[in-house]
């Protein structure tokens, strides 16, 4: 088959913009990719806190809350890591 130039223009325009469609679907992709493993692993160091906390807690409430234990002070200092909305749930 013989095409014309202006359908091999027409033809090559539309295969670019199908490729363009394409790098453009998979960037997007890409991004809220990296975005789900950025959030997946903040919320996982949180959650370690946390338990790091209820750990603390518990051999705190054991002891019997001495101010200058160093656990009282570990979990204090782990306290202050935690961001501010964490404190509104």
């Amino acid at each position: 088959m013989r095409l014309t130039k202006k359908d091999m223009i027409s033809t090559i325009g539309q295969c670019f913009g199908i490729l363009m469609a394409y790098y453009d679907i998979r960037q997007q992709y890409d991004y809220l990719q990296a975005t789900f493993d950025i959030l997946r692993d903040q919320n996982t160091s949180l959650l370690d806190t946390i338990k790091e906390i209820d750990k603390l807690y518990a051999s705190a409430d054991a002891e019997g809350w001495d101010s200058f234990s160093d656990i009282e002070k570990r979990f204090d200092k782990l306290l202050d890591t935690l961001p501010d909305d964490i404190w509104i749930i």
